[in-house]
Formats: structure tokens, sequence, C-alpha cells
């Protein structure tokens, strides 16, 4: 692959954002040109402050015309970045607001944070456990009864939000009340004084992470599929939205 300058430009609610962040890091590992990427609360290919149930206000709206003639003007005709920062990474960090809009929508709050390579180094994995009576907790199970649901095919529990469209944020709570759906749910986590927040983790088969919070409403933050083998354990895979 030809070594040229490459910007990437994604949401946290689009189909290709891990797709955008892999790329980034595996080019800025194996090529000496710049590479610079930008995620913001969007889906794909929308850029608007306003994305399913929630509003970011003016800090959410893009203006990708003006990014794409700065980039490219810089490059193409030598001018200087003027929109474009120094930093390789820029991404909105959301989170720390609990209120509502006048016209009734969630707002998160957050801001865009810097950083000169991805994951931060401020970043820290932490391993929860699904715990007995629906809990979601960071001790480990020793023996516990397990939680159980019926499938029926013919009432399949709808996706809300996420990465579908632009539909984004969206109030998983009425998913998390069914009968065939399973919700752990952990102790509000405050590490990082963005926002007081819990997180609650449904499904085994599909399962979908939310952050609850936003003035009561839980929005989705992860997704994925789990199959179990009882001879060989589970096996997951997960990716963020």
């Amino acid at each position: 692959m030809k070594d040229v300058p490459a910007y990437l430009l994604s949401g946290w609610y689009d189909s290709f954002c891990d797709a955008n962040l892999r790329h980034f890091t595996e080019l800025s590992r194996l090529q000496k040109s710049p590479k610079k990427v930008m995620i913001g609360p969007w889906s794909h290919g929308y850029g608007k402050p306003e994305c399913g149930d929630a509003a970011f206000g003016a800090d959410g709206d893009l203006d990708e015309r003006s990014i794409q003639l700065d980039w490219f003007d810089h490059w193409l005709k030598g001018s200087a970045l003027k929109v474009i920062g120094a930093d390789a990474v820029r991404y909105f960090r959301i989170g720390g607001s609990d209120s509502r809009s006048a016209a009734g929508k969630l707002t998160p709050g957050g801001e865009w944070r810097t950083a000169p390579f991805w994951p931060p180094a401020n970043g820290k994995a932490v391993r929860y456990y699904l715990r007995e009576g629906g809990r979601l907790d960071v001790e480990k199970p020793k023996s516990e009864q397990p939680g159980t649901y019926v499938h029926d095919p013919a009432q399949l529990v709808p996706t809300l939000g996420g990465r579908q469209g632009n539909f984004c944020v969206m109030d998983q709570r009425p998913l998390q009340a069914r009968a065939d759906v399973l919700t752990f749910l952990s102790a509000p986590t405050d590490r990082t004084n963005r926002s007081n927040r819990s997180a609650a983790c449904r499904g085994v088969g599909v399962f979908r992470c939310s952050g609850s919070g936003f003035s009561g409403a839980a929005d989705g933050c992860l997704s994925g599929w789990l199959r179990h083998d009882p001879l060989r354990g589970a096996t997951a895979r997960a990716w963020r939205w």
C-alpha cells in the first residue's frame, strides 16, 4: 500500500468506527507519512448535533467540508493547517450531563479531547462479571445459579439505536423490561468524574451493554454476539457503538 498522508473521519455510532480506528493504528505503525483520525458523536456520514434521542449541542456539529479543504489544501497546495490540529487523534468524550433539552432530547454532554495515539494512554480495561440476581460486578463469582430466559422466534427482540441508521442514542429500557431479555446492572460508575452512570448488559446469544444515567434513560454503548459451546465454553465477539 502506498505511503501517503491519511485523515480518517468517523463516529461512535458509525458501523465503520472500529475499522477506522484499526486502520489508523496499523497505518501509523507501518507507514511514515502523517495519519490522523477524528471520532465524533455521529453515525455514518452524518455529523449533525442531534442523533436519535440525543442532542450534543454545537460541539457535535461537524463542518466536514472545512476539514476536507483544510487537509487537501495543506498537502496539495502547501497551505498551513487552520482547522485540523497538530494531534493525531481527536475524539468526542461523551458524558458529563444528565438532563433533557426543551424539546425533550437527552443531552449527554461531552467534550473534544486529543491524543497522540489510539487508544489513549489513560484508558483502563475493567472486567465485569454477570452475577446472580441481575448484578454486573467486578468481583468474580464462585458458585451461583444461572440466569435463564425463553426465546420465541416469533417475538424477536428489536434493535433500538446503535449503528443502524441515524438513530444513535435510544432508550433501551423498553427492551430491558422484556421477559426474554436478561439484564445485569452495575453500581454507579464515576471513575472519570464525567457522569454518575451505571452499566447494564442484556441478552445471551446477542448482547448489548447500555449506560443508564441520562435522565433515567439507558443508552447503548456496546453490542456483540455470544456463542456457547457446552464442551468448549463460550466464545464472544464484541464491538463498541
